[in-house]
């Protein structure tokens, strides 16, 4: 086996080591295998250490599995227990030896080279060689083809566990082509439509239930079983199934009309709220840890970093599939009249038939707008308060998830910055800003391994610095704008000045801004005799103060200027040196101090979005998502 790989495995003490690390940090997250077999391959090879030429790729999949468990083993933890093993030597070589082979891996396209290029890819776009990932997976995809991997109809003479074998590796090479398709701003390479394979079973798996709650439930494929940590993996499916339309229908094949973008968000929004709804406790993050003094331990641990990654995968999923609505003017679509019964703008299922309206009203057009808007705002916010599930983040920071994790944050901060940048003064604008600076505290101290998190965390402060830009102007302007008011009531303005409370300084933003915002020629004054000031220019920016909700915010300025923003950032960039080590994890690591505070942050940069590292904006993913205002 050395011979062939040209690589000298470590002891079977270090690769067990190896191998249970890596099930504690990926497996979990992402089940490409049938446990159970891959151990049975594993074991008979470090017993051999010998293999026929036809498995030389089984075997790469196994250096591979190692190597990603050697990338999340602990480094003191294998120094205290293997005091001479070279890990970091190890780390290097064992991934250069599967890449050295992925021509041979593509060559015999057979599962195992399915296998290696998810894991492989997974492993790219979550630790900063994006462009690399795309184009691994679509290996994947091409050797999945040519196996007649989505049609379990041509499986013919294969066991059942060799049959499970291939469930686990095809969805899990469709969820990660469902996730790149979000990440990359690309159609999705495996038609739903194509797919004809049922659900993985858990055959010998796992027994091991929750220990508080131990429920039975009705998974997603209609079987009644208890709930374990193989249950993730059909949820997991089944939220990635029903996300499927958004990148094809909504994205990359627009409906001709508003009413129809509409109408299919709609049907979807309900699958996912039912989805949600169907989650058994298990699952729920919320319910997971409402009892916050309750320790985390080894058989409650999966469940907690599943439901964490359900969690944040559902709100993502609901922001990519509302954000095309966040551009639509409501007022083309508000009523004539107040609506019957309930004021709220929550659509129920009741309002609109599935079956007979392929057109709608402008009432449910505006309800369903409007909705869509307060599911963007509440997934973003929902995702910003994860810090409160301090020991969940403590353990999924040390694994597969925590770029996955730092993706998705990113995503609902440029939303909560849209927010902020529409309409700087409103009290949501406040409360954007405040959910942006916990997300920036969730991405640094999620950082540690996961250079994405790092970048997010830049680029979300440089936004922070427009924001208060945009705020210290739009208060300057409002400050002109009492003093004309003043003026045309017959007071001073230097009276006006006096007499009131002073206007509390923004959260966000230096002082210096404030010269440039200075000047509003609409309040200007000559030889002291005030401008005429209409009452509508004094209504329109009074309504910036505040608001109730969103139905009379334009959005589109926030979109526009996210536009603008991401169009100074070049199509793709690498690492930066300075900040990764080279197995590609982050030196800046930040810690988790014992008062819940982030200690040793990075990120950002005083030159804000006109600093000259601007190439991260394109790494981090999702960043398609405002290039466009009219999406």
């Amino acid at each position: 086996m050395e011979q062939l790989l040209g690589l000298e495995l470590p002891s079977k003490r270090v690769t067990d080591y190896f191998l249970n690390t890596y099930l504690d940090a990926v497996h979990w997250f992402m089940m490409l295998f049938h446990e159970p077999t891959f151990r049975s391959s594993y074991e008979r090879l470090m017993a051999s250490r010998r293999f026929p030429r036809t498995r030389s790729n089984q075997v790469i999949f196994i250096l591979l599995v190692l190597s990603m468990g050697a990338h999340y083993a602990s480094d003191d933890d294998v120094r205290q227990k293997f005091p001479t093993f070279q890990l970091d030597t190890f780390r290097k070589l064992s991934l250069k030896k599967v890449e050295d082979s992925m021509h041979s891996v593509y060559d015999a396209a057979e599962l195992e080279s399915v296998q290696v290029c998810v894991l492989l890819a997974s492993y790219y776009v979550y630790y900063g060689r994006p462009n690399l990932a795309f184009v691994v997976l679509g290996a994947g995809l091409r050797c999945a083809q040519l196996m007649l991997l989505h049609r379990e109809s041509t499986w013919r003479g294969l066991s059942e566990i060799a049959k499970e074998e291939r469930r686990r590796t095809f969805w899990a090479l469709f969820i990660f082509d469902r996730f790149a398709a979000t990440i990359y701003g690309r159609p999705c390479g495996i038609p739903i439509g194509e797919v004809d394979i049922k659900i993985p079973e858990n055959i010998g798996d796992t027994t091991i239930q929750h220990p508080t709650f131990r429920s039975t439930a009705t998974m997603p494929d209609g079987t009644v079983e208890p709930v374990t940590t193989f249950s993730y993996l059909k949820y997991k499916i089944k939220l990635y199934q029903i996300s499927s339309p958004i990148i094809g229908d909504l994205y990359f094949h627009r409906s001709s009309s508003v009413s129809e973008l509409a109408l299919k968000v709609y049907r979807i929004d309900k699958e996912l709220s039912n989805f949600f709804a169907s989650l058994p406790p298990e699952l729920k993050l919320e319910d997971l840890c409402r009892n916050t003094a309750e320790p985390m331990t080894a058989n409650s641990r999966p469940f907690i970093l599943q439901a964490l990654a359900l969690q944040i995968a559902y709100d993502n999923v609901q922001i990519l599939l509302h954000r095309p609505l966040l551009s639509q003017d409501l007022r083309s679509f508000k009523p004539d009249a107040p609506t019957s019964g309930s004021q709220s703008s929550r659509y129920s299922s009741g309002q609109i038939d599935f079956a007979n309206d392929a057109k709608l009203s402008h009432r449910h057009v505006h309800e369903i707008l409007l909705a869509s808007r307060d599911n963007c705002w509440e997934s973003a916010i929902r995702s910003s308060k994860l810090g409160q599930y301090r020991q969940c983040l403590i353990s999924a920071r040390d694994s597969h998830a925590a770029a996955f994790l730092g993706i998705n944050l990113f995503t609902a901060g440029m939303v909560l910055c849209v927010v902020a940048l529409s309409r700087p003064l409103s009290s949501e604008a406040q409360m954007a800003k405040q959910a942006v600076a916990r997300i920036m505290s969730l991405s640094r101290f999620l950082s540690g391994r996961a250079l994405l998190s790092a970048q997010t965390s830049k680029i979300l402060k440089d936004l922070i610095r427009l924001i208060g830009e945009r705020e210290i102007k739009a208060m300057l302007s409002e400050s002109d704008t009492s003093q004309s008011m003043a003026t045309l009531s017959g007071i001073r303005p230097r009276e006006t000045a006096d007499s009131s409370n002073a206007t509390p300084g923004p959260a966000f933003g230096d002082p210096e801004y404030a010269e440039e915002a200075a000047v509003n020629p609409t309040t200007t004054q000559m030889n002291d005799e005030p401008v005429p000031f209409t009452i509508d220019q004094v209504e329109a920016s009074m309504n910036d103060f505040d608001f109730s909700g969103f139905e009379n915010v334009d959005f589109n300025n926030g979109l526009l200027i996210m536009q603008q923003v991401q169009a100074m950032f070049p199509e793709v960039s690498a690492l930066d040196p300075e900040r990764s080590n080279d197995d590609g994890t982050n030196q800046n690591a930040a810690q988790y101090g014992a008062d819940n505070s982030y200690i040793n942050q990075t990120g950002g940069s005083d030159m804000g979005l006109l600093g000259s590292d601007l190439s991260v904006m394109n790494t981090v993913g999702q960043t398609w998502l405002w290039d466009s205002v009219t999406w």
